[in-house]
């Protein structure tokens, strides 16, 4: 598991952080500034929790007059970089809200050892455009953490702050600004303006196609991949004036070959592994990219599309193949149950399969089978997998699916030991038709 962010500031750090303070012209006693920041509860708070409590420490043990600290901010900062030195643009933006002038050179400096993404944003707020016409300024500095400030900070969607309500409903402010940057030579600049693009694609899709249609004009290779970036939310979602714009194959230019996924269940930790067959009519680029539809702890799903590859593809029958990863990662929290994967072909859906993720994999399960002939087949097994394999083989499957070849998995349930699962079974052998269907998966199959 992870180190915890939060766990970046120990005691060493405060401790450093109290003595470049005193240093930089604070007057308090060593050891007060650290034992206030880590008082009781500090064990408790979270990242973004601990950072306020950093800057308030600052504000109790600095200088009442905001102008008078402010010296001592800028001068102690310059040894923090990174995220943990948020703290310092976060005091400017809690107490420099009636000092514009001052605030924004301040913020201007120190963007250049941390970041002031978050910090700038209320001050555009109270004044939109007193913002822009500041961003503006930024866009065109010879320093990149400053251009890229810029364009991060007027986001109207940055993650994990609050939304720009009035750049969200009016992003031609922005889109002056990123002007000046849409060529930028750096790629730090340039992955803020993509990302930006993306943000105002969301709420302004046809506003965002009409911007990149004149960048492209310009055929500069910074501005392509801003605009290939900045797109993507409406290329995954497959829309054709996006597609159309990379000159993407149309969905006449190609055939799939009918999906289906023979892996039918696996453990958070393994890897799901699915094909599929595509017989191109028409040569020309092509963008493969599959959906997981992640279920959620509510019992519905969520979709997250991921890009498997892009390529020029002459006629032909090409075979695509794909691993994914269930490995426990921090920013995902997995839920057992149901779960499908959609291979997407230049936008186009081949088709949604389902398959189950168990959190932990139980000793047997009981499951039940759609078949060619629209019938319900129930059994019981120790792997999934395996046993729907044999089913279509016909040799080592039941009787029945011998005669009635299955189709796809519809239900699974787990049992802690064979007794368990013999019981289960036969209680759903008992059920009628239309109860297996109320409790299968058929109402979420296509």
């Amino acid at each position: 598991m992870a180190e915890p962010l939060k766990n970046v500031y120990t005691r060493t750090y405060i401790e450093r952080l109290e003595v470049e303070l005193i240093a930089s012209g604070a007057d308090f006693a060593i050891g007060d500034f650290c034992g206030a920041a880590m008082a009781k509860g500090w064990h408790e708070l979270e990242l973004r929790e601990r950072t306020t409590r950093l800057r308030e420490c600052l504000n109790e043990f600095l200088p009442d007059d905001y102008l008078q600290a402010l010296p001592i901010i800028l001068k102690a900062a310059k040894t923090f970089g990174g995220f943990e030195g948020l703290f310092f643009p976060e005091y400017v933006e809690a107490y420099g809200q009636d000092f514009w002038e001052e605030s924004m050179e301040a913020l201007e400096i120190l963007t250049t050892y941390s970041s002031a993404e978050f910090a700038i944003r209320p001050f555009l707020e109270k004044d939109p455009e007193g913002g822009v016409e500041q961003m503006l300024s930024w866009s065109l500095h010879s320093n990149e953490h400053v251009r890229r400030l810029a364009s991060e900070g007027i986001r109207p969607r940055l993650p994990w702050a609050s939304q720009l309500k009035y750049f969200k409903e009016n992003p031609h402010p922005i889109l002056t600004i990123l002007e000046n940057l849409k060529e930028d030579e750096s790629l730090y600049v340039r992955k803020s303006v993509a990302n930006n693009l993306n943000d105002i694609s969301k709420d302004h899709p046809l506003l965002a196609l009409k911007k990149a249609k004149e960048w492209l004009k310009g055929d500069h290779p910074h501005t392509r991949w801003i605009i290939k970036h900045g797109l993507r939310t409406l290329l995954k979602a497959g829309k054709p004036e996006a597609l159309k714009i990379f000159g993407y194959g149309e969905r006449n230019s190609f055939e799939a070959e009918p999906f289906d996924l023979l892996q039918k269940h696996l453990s958070v930790g393994e890897e799901l592994s699915f094909d599929f067959t595509l017989d191109v009519a028409k040569e020309g680029l092509f963008r493969f990219e599959y959906a997981i539809h992640f279920l959620k702890k509510n019992g519905c799903f969520t979709k997250k599309v991921f890009k498997i590859t892009e390529r020029e593809l002459e006629i032909g029958t090409y075979e695509i193949d794909k691993t994914h990863s269930f490995k426990k990662i921090n920013t995902r929290v997995f839920y057992e149950g149901l779960h499908f994967v959609e291979p997407i072909v230049n936008g186009v859906s081949l088709g949604r399969r389902p398959f189950f993720l168990w959190l932990n994999k139980p000793e047997y399960m009981i499951y039940m089978l759609l078949t060619v002939k629209n019938t319900i087949y129930t059994g019981m097994t120790t792997d999934i997998n395996r046993r729907f394999q044999e089913h279509l083989g016909g040799g080592k499957g039941a009787k029945y699916t011998s005669a009635n070849a299955p189709k796809e998995l519809v239900f699974l349930e787990g049992a802690k030991n064979r007794s368990e699962a013999l019981k289960k079974e036969a209680a759903l052998k008992k059920l009628s038709r239309s109860k297996k269907e109320a409790i299968s998966f058929l109402k979420y199959l296509e």
